[in-house]
């Protein structure tokens, strides 16, 4: 399944609601309850779950890199490489499993 596909923003509806929308249209919402959730760190969840479509092509794009760089045969492979890779792989998985 794909995710809903356009520019996400996020806007604050009530005192304790956030809007996700597209296009105009609510997606989903954040709701927060002080003093468990502050009003600040709502709107940094909302933000980021905004940023999701973004953050999943550049993941997505960053892993197609990574293994036209591991084709290379570049020895030795930095570890740091590797372990990147394992956890874009992981990420992209997560976020586009069934």
């Amino acid at each position: 399944m794909k995710h809903t596909q356009g520019t996400w923003e996020t806007k604050k509806e009530s005192s304790n609601r956030f809007a996700l929308n597209v296009e105009g249209d609510a997606i989903g919402f954040v709701y927060f309850y002080e003093p468990a959730v502050s009003v600040k760190e709502a709107k940094a969840n909302a933000r980021l779950i905004a940023a999701a479509p973004e953050l999943l092509e550049a993941c997505k794009e960053s892993w197609e890199l990574l293994q036209e760089v591991a084709n290379m045969n570049i020895q030795p492979f930095p570890i740091r490489a590797v372990a990147l890779n394992n956890q874009l792989r992981q990420a992209l998985a997560k976020a586009e499993s069934n």
